[in-house]
């Protein structure tokens, strides 16, 4: 998890280190609005791993603001109860999400560790950007 943790760290504080570099340099008052950019940046990583942690804890925040799908026919209603074969199949046979692949590649940790890491990673980021943000 450690691994995990640091790389995310680099990625994150590389990613909103270039943004902030950017601000000053094609901004009027360079230092100014960095500064500011910076401090919304920090801001913005700490309300995340807020987030995080509690998904982590299994209160979902996102969930409740998504909103739900409207409740289908029920099953007598339907026209197509089962799936027909044809010309192009039938309905549902292949998965092209990409999700498959990404839990592959990151299965070696549950996803209740890779969260708690997140939100460390994100703590990390938003405490050093914000205190950055003090000297730029």
């Amino acid at each position: 998890m450690a691994l995990y943790t640091v790389r995310k760290t680099m990625i994150h504080l590389a990613l909103s280190g270039g943004i902030c570099v950017l601000i000053g340099v094609l901004s009027a008052h360079g230092r100014v609005y960095a500064g500011f950019a910076a401090a919304f940046l920090g801001a913005a990583y700490l309300m995340s791993a807020w987030l995080r942690f509690l998904k982590s804890l299994g209160t979902d925040v996102g969930a409740w603001l998504r909103r739900k799908a409207p409740p289908g026919a029920p099953y007598f209603h339907r026209r197509e109860k089962q799936s027909k074969s044809g010309l192009y199949g039938g309905k549902d046979r292949f998965e092209d999400s990409l999700t498959d692949e990404q839990n592959e590649r990151e299965e070696h940790l549950p996803l209740k560790v890779r969260l708690r890491g997140d939100a460390l990673s994100f703590v990390l980021c938003g405490v050093l950007l914000l205190v950055s943000s003090l000297y730029i």
